[in-house]
């Protein structure tokens, strides 16, 4: 139908606006996602996606998978929210795969044939502060890792938190933008979630939801006319 092609522009457009480059696709978890049998399949990993994880004793990590060639590279990014109490949170991801080197002296169990790369932000002591305008939140981020892959197949990425501490954070892969009818229509729904999780009050955020109903009305109108 065409007034959903026009919603969908309009709201890719009212999201690159806003997002400029942190426009992440949202990737549900309920938090069972804790080990390789129960890996969140993310697809390709050049979509710029993202995933927010609550560290319990029972959930300590979060695992995605992907398949990838050879010579592909990974882009990963971690990060925190802005959050009393979590200014010295410092999360860490693993990334396990085919003919990577033999990763020891993580608190998980590494799939037998796959070694590893860890990245660790223990020793970063002030990290950037992000502002998100569009879902009006702020995090604690950490510099993108770039990993080169060097066999074709499955791999994983793991995030947790050495320490083991309890807390939040989220891991983003991928840098390029693709959305499609499906993420502007549950866009309400994922900015609450996001603002839930980064403990922001759910229904404050005059631009974030000023943008989610102006891109209804807009994409409306234009409906009525072409």
């Amino acid at each position: 139908m065409k007034w959903v092609n026009i919603l969908m522009l309009t709201g890719l457009m009212v999201v690159a606006v806003t997002h400029g480059a942190a426009a992440h696709r949202y990737i549900p978890n309920d938090g069972t996602h804790t080990d390789a049998a129960n890996a969140i399949d993310i697809g390709d990993i050049e979509i710029s996606q993202v995933v927010y994880h609550t560290v319990t004793v029972d959930r300590p990590t979060v695992w995605l998978q992907f398949e990838a060639e050879a010579d592909a590279v990974a882009k990963i990014q971690l990060g925190v929210p802005h959050i009393a109490g979590l200014e010295t949170y410092r999360p860490a991801f693993a990334l396990l795969g085919p003919d990577l080197p033999p990763l020891d002296n993580v608190p998980f169990d590494v799939p037998e044939g796959y070694g590893g790369i860890l990245y660790t932000t223990d020793d970063i002591a002030a990290p950037d502060v992000f502002n998100e305008e569009f879902t009006g939140t702020k995090s604690w981020i950490f510099e993108m890792q770039h990993i080169e892959l060097p066999a074709d197949g499955l791999y994983y990425i793991v995030g947790f938190v050495p320490s083991g501490r309890a807390g939040k954070f989220w891991l983003a892969p991928g840098t390029i933008e693709q959305f499609g009818v499906m993420d502007i229509v549950t866009l309400p729904r994922v900015i609450y979630n996001v603002r839930t999780f980064h403990q922001v009050f759910p229904f404050g955020g005059l631009l974030a939801w000023g943008m989610v109903i102006l891109t209804a009305l807009v994409g409306f109108v234009a409906s009525l006319f072409f």
